[in-house]
């Protein structure tokens, strides 16, 4: 992955997909008013297990401490602290991983329809690097958090299933490689 990329473009492209289609519903996200300076503003925030997605970003709540990610300045803060990218991907990777898993076995080939589609520019040059960040965990037969700092354990129904032939197959090829 290189210095500039940031597969999150991708992934909150998705998630807005999810959220207009009720699929963050459906899993069990709550929707409420996200909190500005403490207090309520709009209805786009929402939570489940300790991550929250807004807007502007989002927010997840570790044993580390708060990590949040500001969308306008493609850039990550734990405990209010500056963090590289790269950390604070790595961080967040278990949670989209967990995601995307669960999408894919409710939904099979969703992500392999809606990548397949015509994407907004910034979301077609993230899509190879969404792919590696977001899916290639999903390939394995079951994955478990880390050991470590890791997620509670509850969001990690294990085995997951692997991701279908399908996806693989999208994703590729939108991003211009053979499955």
């Amino acid at each position: 992955m290189s210095l500039f990329a940031n597969p999150l473009i991708v992934q909150f492209w998705l998630f807005g997909l999810d959220a207009s289609g009720g699929l963050l519903r459906t899993r069990g996200f709550g929707r409420g008013p996200e909190l500005r300076h403490g207090k309520a503003y709009g209805s786009s925030r929402y939570g489940l297990d300790g991550l929250e997605l807004h807007s502007s970003g989002l927010t997840l709540h570790l044993p580390q401490g708060e990590l949040t990610y500001h969308r306008p300045r493609q850039s990550f803060r734990l405990n209010r602290e500056p963090l590289a990218r790269s950390a604070g991907l790595a961080l967040l990777q278990p949670y989209i991983h967990q995601h995307e898993a669960w999408t894919e076995s409710h939904l099979p080939g969703l992500r392999a329809r809606q990548l397949g589609a015509p994407l907004p520019r910034p979301v077609r040059r993230e899509v190879g690097t969404w792919h590696l960040w977001a899916t290639r965990a999903l390939e394995l037969e079951t994955w478990r958090p880390l050991e470590a700092g890791g997620p509670p354990a509850q969001l990690w129904p294990l085995p997951l299933q692997p991701a279908s032939g399908q996806l693989a197959a999208g994703l590729a090829a939108h991003a211009g490689q053979r499955p």
